[in-house]
């Protein structure tokens, strides 16, 4: 997937119909062609409707391993296409390190298998933008998502949270939108 330019992604923003935050805000662009396990998604880091401050490799779907056996008793939760304003807040991930996490209940479909393919509307608080492995980039999603957007790259994810916290802000809006 190409890094969009701000234009292209105002475009999709004025089409949708969502609105463009005049702080930091993040953007998930899923693959419309994506691949189960794979991070071919790409989350990007904007201020306002002009600065793209950063894009990077990521998964806005869960691994095989959740979508085989989900943890949830009514389905694997996959982020719904759409926008939450000041949905996301600083918090931590298992308790271990700094990511996003919900200041809002995230719009979500719930799948009970591998194969479904139509998802029942839900919503989650457990759904977080947090990275794979502290180490190394990460090739195959596998169990670091159950329904997360997770940053492939530990230096990208790194760079994704001095944004964070260096923007002075609480809350954070988070927008998904197909891509491709």
């Amino acid at each position: 997937m190409n890094i969009p330019t701000p234009a292209q992604l105002a475009h999709a923003f004025a089409h949708h119909g969502y609105l463009v935050p005049t702080g930091l805000h993040l953007v998930a662009l899923r693959n419309a062609h994506g691949k189960l396990d794979a991070f071919d998604d790409m989350l990007c880091v904007m201020q306002g409707a002009t600065f793209l401050a950063h894009a990077c490799r990521c998964t806005t779907d869960p691994g095989k391993p959740y979508r085989q056996k989900p943890m949830n008793a009514d389905g694997c939760a996959v982020w719904a296409v759409g926008q939450v304003v000041d949905g996301l807040t600083l918090g931590k991930h298992k308790g271990e390190y700094a990511c996003l996490v919900p200041a809002k209940a995230i719009p979500v479909l719930r799948y009970t298998s591998e194969t479904d393919t139509t998802g029942d509307p839900g919503s989650s608080w457990s759904t977080q933008v947090h990275r794979a492995s502290a180490s190394h980039e990460s090739g195959v999603v596998g169990s670091w998502s159950a329904g997360c957007i997770v940053v492939a790259n530990p230096l990208d994810f790194a760079t994704v949270m001095g944004f964070v916290h260096t923007s002075g802000q609480e809350r954070f809006t988070v927008t998904l939108i197909e891509w491709g």
